[in-house]
């Protein structure tokens, strides 16, 4: 279970998010959408600190934290009950598949090798990627890429999976590799930012329209994309032709 609560994030003058409170229940799978500059990555990198917001507070499980003043155990804490995958991949070029997979597993979760390496050889596998793991970043696709990067997630098992924008750095050709490698993870809260909105439509429980640092709107995408309550909703959706 993830809980947010009036959390608040500014950069300069600009505040970039607004009191967002949010409640994800354990196994679901929410998609965040919304124009350029609506906070929606920065409340994903709020969640796990890659970010610090100013005020509100955040609970994942057990775990909770209040964003205005927390020690470096509540930050290590919280940071462990969740991973990310990003929009570039963030893979290490001098490792191969499998050791950007045994990274952190070995360094952080302090997992012996072979065991790490078992645990990397099954995620490979349910990315379709086993055959890679010797393969270094430049010799796969964007698309492999990526798949990779959702294997090092699935590899930390952590509670929440947080995918920032996880296809808009691949070619057109690419993406649906991508998407249904998303959609075989069973098991797991996910919180997903996307432009795709046929595929937040298929895979989310529910739709959350972020705009100007506001939760304008969050409802089952039944709902959401056939019966959308703001006038900004609806024009967004008009001008997506998703509505």
């Amino acid at each position: 279970m993830v809980e947010l609560k009036n959390v608040n994030k500014t950069f300069a003058q600009h505040h970039i998010l607004k009191n967002i409170h949010l409640h994800i229940k354990e196994g679901e799978i929410i998609a965040i959408i919304g124009p350029s500059g609506a906070g929606k990555s920065t409340l994903l990198r709020c969640i796990n600190l890659l970010e610090r917001p100013q005020s509100g507070s955040i609970r994942i499980d057990n775990v909770s934290l209040d964003y205005a003043s927390f020690s470096q155990k509540a930050m290590l804490d919280l940071r462990r009950k969740s991973t990310m995958v990003f929009q570039h991949y963030n893979l290490f070029v001098n490792k191969n598949v499998l050791q950007n997979i045994t990274e952190a597993l070995i360094v952080v979760k302090k997992i012996p090798k072979k065991q790490a390496e078992e645990i990397a050889f099954n995620v490979l596998e349910k990315v379709g990627l086993r055959d890679k793991a010797s393969s270094y970043p430049y010799q796969l696709s964007g698309g492999q890429q990526q798949r990779v990067g959702i294997a090092r997630a699935l590899a930390i098992d952590s509670t929440l999976i947080l995918f920032d924008e996880p296809t808009s750095a691949l070619d057109p050709e690419l993406v649906g590799e991508v998407l249904e490698t998303i959609k075989k993870i069973h098991n797991k809260t996910m919180i997903i930012v996307t432009h795709e909105l046929s595929f937040a439509r298929s895979i989310a429980q529910r739709i959350v329209f972020m705009t100007q640092g506001e939760i304008l709107e969050e409802n089952p995408p039944e709902i959401f994309f056939t019966q959308p309550i703001h006038q900004r909703t609806k024009d967004f959706l008009q001008s997506l032709h998703a509505y």
